[in-house]
């Protein structure tokens, strides 16, 4: 774990740290995972592809890659566009916030196991659920889907496809790096990030 944390800390240390609004050219760090940006018809899209990362499950970190140029994000809305691809057991994407040096962050995620949307704590290694979504929906692959998280102070709301909807009240605000996160058996492409 420790060149994981090694990572983030210099990839904390470069480029912006300020906060922009609205979209921009989608550039990301793959810290863990094996991770791919293709061009399809002048949009940039990001995949996480784990037919092509081969680890033992049990012990493997969760896929991960950092988006440039969101070094300290606090407050705001975050929103990407995911497609779900495939997946041995489920298919998952998820929005992680709050992401620190010592590789701690939290995380919004659909998957279609659940068919809802949750919020978990990934912290020392270890993953817990904070908030499970009450509402159930049957994404069908190969589509794209919108998911929004919004955090205000502790407060965090998260939304999949304008339909799917959790909120959760944090024990203190956030800070750190943003990024998309998924599941060691999926493949899950990301599009059309933004922050404000």
């Amino acid at each position: 774990m420790t060149c994981v944390r090694a990572a983030i800390l210099a990839l904390m240390a470069s480029g912006l740290s300020a906060v922009s609004a609205q979209p921009r050219p989608l550039a990301v760090d793959p810290t863990i995972g094996h991770w791919e940006t293709i061009q399809d018809a002048g949009e940039t899209i990001v995949i996480a592809d784990a037919r092509k990362w081969k680890t033992e499950p049990a012990a493997a970190p969760f896929p991960l890659a950092l988006i440039r140029d969101v070094n300290d994000f606090r407050s705001g809305v975050l929103a990407v566009k995911f497609k779900l691809i495939g997946g041995e057991s489920d298919q998952i994407a998820g929005l992680a916030f709050g992401i620190t040096p010592q590789s701690d962050y939290y995380y919004a995620r659909y998957n279609t196991k659940d068919g809802n949307v949750a919020l978990w704590r990934f912290e020392g290694r270890e993953r817990r659920r904070l908030v499970d979504g009450s509402e159930h929906l049957q994404l069908p692959l190969n589509s794209w889907q919108d998911l929004r998280v919004e955090v205000r102070g502790v407060k965090v709301i998260a939304s999949v496809a304008g339909k799917l909807r959790i909120e959760h009240t944090l024990p203190a605000p956030v800070s750190g790096r943003v990024g998309f996160y998924t599941k060691r058996d999926s493949v899950t492409a990301f599009k059309a990030f933004s922050v404000e």
